[in-house]
């Protein structure tokens, strides 16, 4: 009796293993589903060579770096960044095309694609990282 509980509890435990592993697949299937359809929709460069990312991202930090104190730069790929010191540091805000950084003295804050579900996402870390800096 006691080796048909043992049994049945190995069975249980087995069950519950199996289920919480196929809902992570699910789970990590569905948030790369989404991440790759919401980043493929800005990604693309416009005939000006900015990418809806980096609109979205240079609008949301206007109020921390104006849109003037950027500087356009271009990869040796011919892919367009921007660049713009971040007032008040010595840092400065990277936006390239779908990813963005803080460099500075001793700070490297990188915000890349793949660590976020869509880009809306990213952004708003961004400007949270902006206020964060800002706040120190």
């Amino acid at each position: 009796m006691l080796q048909r509980q043992a049994a049945v509890d190995l069975l249980v435990r087995w069950h519950t293993m199996l289920a919480r592993l196929f809902s992570r697949w699910r789970n990590a299937r569905q948030w790369r589903r989404e991440h790759v359809e919401s980043f493929a929709r800005v990604a693309t460069p416009n005939e000006e060579g900015v990418t809806p990312f980096q609109a979205q991202c240079l609008a949301a930090v206007d109020s921390i770096v104006s849109r003037g104190a950027f500087q356009v730069a271009v990869h040796s790929d011919g892919t367009r960044y921007f660049v713009a010191p971040i007032p008040g540091t010595t840092a400065e805000l990277f936006v390239h095309d779908t990813e963005a950084g803080i460099h500075g003295p001793s700070l490297d804050w990188r915000f890349e694609e793949w660590d976020y579900r869509t880009p809306e996402e990213l952004v708003a870390k961004v400007v949270e990282s902006l206020h964060e800096l800002h706040a120190t």
